[in-house]
């Protein structure tokens, strides 16, 4: 049922980008994230006002007119005509969606902030149709913003909400922005600058190790949505409304996922300027000017967030990192406490150590696109665009590290901070908007010094010998082998990783399915000492229960008198596997033995003789 309800949820997205490209002519490559974006915005805005069912309800079934409408419209549609349509980036491109729906559609959540945050936040817009208030306990930290969960919550909401489609609705955003990064390429005939970006995202499914695509954590989200706006500025047209209109639609959502994107936000609009300046200095149409103001709806809506947290929380509003080792103001100051040089030492040894992998990877990039462009400089004496791509890239590298330093200085738990909690997944999202950036400047490049200048007069002789040809052949080939190889790869690892739910969460899920356990006090029981220790449990038994009022406890050792009242705190017990000191406590306190399950107050007054 839910496959059905999925191909229905598509129809309704399709027919937004047909009726568009029937209307419009906005790039194919483009279409996909502008109306992602349009939607989340909508439903963004509507949240606002308490009207996100209703909307939500508009945009999905709006949709399937419009597909509707299209197909009617488009009286020539014929299966020769779409397969006509198909080209070499199109089969790619659904090869590698419906390679990961498949791989993702019954996958279960694995990483631990999922369920501090990202799955919870969306499963409360499912259940609730609306934005948290200060009395939903069960949302721990509601100044986030809830761009991609919007998304999230209107894909569980027509599809069926589970783990498997919250990862699918992710990574349907995650393939549309990718999919704007092929508009960047100059002559869409040649096989071979699409063939490297196809290579690129099987590659990027390495760099992306930290997290991958079986979590809803939006680190890479962040840094392909930035992307598909940097993408935005290739566009060959001058139409310069239509783009403005498409950064600022793209930026808007990406402002919405996460408050730290505004840095990226900030970069994009001061590119984006230095573009529009550099092309219409000679310009006097009023309009024309007025077109870059969009570029102020970001700005908007980050601020509007803000103020429904200050007007919805006033002063009460609980972020991440509570208990900062220190104030901004220090740091600058140069003064800094005790444990913000240990977490300035510890956080400088990171990134600096050759065992730090995201640093090696940063230093791979770099080097390989220098080294890339001292060869197209020496041999082609071009030099300027790759040269300032290159430093351009690293100013902001080394803004975004300043700033990741910052938040660890003033913004984290001390505990988490002097570890350098999470620093690799901060990371990854600068790395993969240098790799993207580069490859991006690369394939441009490779278009400009193709034998044949003129695009009309390419084909498949249009080459100075036959052993350049040659070698195109083979790079092609070999750009596709390493695209497959990475996503092959990637997905099967997802698969694997799957089956190494412990067997805590296995039991919980199940017994969760049993009843509604959103009212009372419970107390969740494991031996699993390192799950409990490290809160991953806690969290994970209040999204599975949808209760805050949630204990998780591992340590019986106790007298008699302290178990009985302990067990009395709770409205219900959860054993979620064989705790040898609980069992025992339990067995003394109600002359019964018990095994793993679900036990109510009443069980444990009722003693055997």
């Amino acid at each position: 049922m839910e496959i059905i309800k999925f191909i229905f949820f598509i129809v309704s997205l399709v027919g937004y980008t047909s009726f568009i490209r029937l209307m419009t002519s906005i790039s194919k490559y483009h279409i996909y994230i502008v109306v992602i974006s349009c939607q989340v915005v909508i439903l963004y805005l509507s949240s606002l006002v308490n009207f996100l069912f209703p909307a939500s309800l508009m945009i999905y079934f709006l949709g399937i007119l419009l597909f509707i409408f299209s197909i009617v419209k488009a009286k020539g549609l014929t299966i020769g005509n779409l397969l006509n349509r198909l080209n070499f980036v199109t089969f790619g491109m659904l090869f590698y969606v419906g390679v990961y729906i498949a791989a993702l559609w019954n996958q279960s959540l694995l990483h631990y902030d999922n369920f501090t945050h990202w799955a919870t936040i969306v499963k409360f817009l499912f259940l609730e149709d609306r934005l948290p208030a200060v009395a939903d306990r069960i949302i721990s930290y509601n100044t986030y913003p809830v761009g991609s969960s919007l998304y999230l919550y209107y894909i569980t909401k027509y599809v069926g909400f589970s783990e498997g489609i919250m990862l699918v609705g992710q990574f349907l955003i995650i393939a549309a922005a990718q999919f704007s990064i092929f508009g960047v390429v100059k002559d869409h005939r040649r096989l071979l600058p699409n063939a490297i970006i196809f290579a690129s995202l099987g590659v990027m499914t390495y760099l992306n190790f930290s997290i991958r695509f079986n979590n809803l954590l939006v680190d890479l989200l962040i840094a392909i949505l930035a992307i598909s706006a940097i993408s935005v500025l290739y566009l060959q047209k001058n139409n310069f409304l239509q783009i403005s209109f498409f950064i600022s639609i793209i930026l808007s959502f990406l402002v919405l996922v996460k408050a730290s994107a505004l840095f990226f936000v900030i970069c994009i609009i001061i590119a984006y300027l230095g573009v529009f300046i550099r092309k219409n200095r000679h310009e006097k149409n009023i309009k024309l000017y007025l077109s870059s103001l969009l570029l102020l709806l970001p700005i908007i809506f980050n601020q509007l967030w803000s103020v429904h947290v200050k007007s919805v929380f006033a002063g009460m509003a609980s972020k991440k990192h509570d208990f900062a080792a220190g104030p901004i103001t220090s740091v600058f100051e140069g003064r800094l406490s005790i444990n913000q040089q240990l977490i300035l030492n510890n956080y400088l040894k990171t990134v600096f150590s050759i065992h730090t992998l995201t640093s090696l990877q940063i230093i791979v990039i770099f080097s390989s696109f220098l080294l890339f462009s001292l060869v197209i400089g020496i041999k082609f004496k071009t030099w300027k665009t790759n040269i300032m791509v290159f430093w351009a890239n690293v100013l902001i590298t080394f803004l975004y590290y300043f700033g990741n330093l910052i938040m660890y200085l003033t913004a984290m738990p001390v505990e988490e901070a002097k570890r350098i909690a999470g620093f690799e997944r901060y990371i990854l999202t600068i790395i993969v908007i240098n790799f993207f950036m580069f490859i991006i400047q690369g394939v441009r490049q490779l278009d400009d010094l193709f034998y044949e200048k003129n695009y009309s007069k390419r084909d498949n002789r249009s080459f100075k010998n036959f052993k350049n040809k040659n070698i195109y052949e083979n790079a092609t080939l070999l750009a596709i082998v390493v695209f497959l190889g990475f996503v092959i790869s990637d997905t099967n690892g997802i698969i694997k990783q799957n089956m190494l739910q412990s067997k805590d969460q296995i039991i919980l899920k199940k017994l969760s399915k049993e009843k509604d356990y959103g009212k009372g006090k419970f107390l969740i029981v494991s031996d699993n000492k390192e799950l409990v220790d490290n809160y991953f449990l806690s969290y994970y038994s209040r999204y599975q229960l949808w209760n805050s009022k949630v204990d998780v406890k591992f340590d019986f050792m106790t007298s008699e008198e302290k178990f009985e009242k302990t067990i009395k705190n709770y409205d219900g017990i959860f054993l979620l596997n064989n705790h040898y000191t609980f069992k025992a406590n339990v067995y003394k306190m109600t002359n019964k033995k018990i095994k793993p399950g679900y036990y109510p107050l009443k069980w444990f007054q009722e003693k055997d003789d």
